[in-house]
């Protein structure tokens, strides 16, 4: 049997890999660069980081609401595959320089 291309090996996600996969691939793309989000897995495997990036010129209120949205996203997404019973989700938020 013919060994396998590097890019061809199989790979198994964890939990938390495939939740950031899928959480990541139904994120809004908002319009312009003034903010944009994405989540990672953990690395205590429990838990998503959830990366929000923003300006300094957006509103607090705003930045907190995006916030808020997102992390429903991601409690969703945790519920449709009966995880949202042992997830955490740890907001990081970063100003763009």
């Amino acid at each position: 049997m013919a060994k396998k291309a590097l890019g061809a090996k199989e790979y198994k996600p964890t939990r938390l890999e495939w939740l950031a996969v899928v959480v990541n691939s139904v994120l809004p793309k908002p319009q312009g660069n003034s903010y944009h989000a994405f989540c990672l897995a953990g690395t205590d495997e429990k838990s998503i980081k959830l990366h929000i990036r923003h300006d300094a010129n957006l509103e607090k209120e705003f930045v907190n609401k995006y916030a808020k949205d997102l992390e429903e996203l991601v409690v969703a997404a945790a519920e449709m595959y009966g995880w949202d019973s042992w997830l955490k989700i740890e907001k990081v938020f970063k100003i763009n320089e």
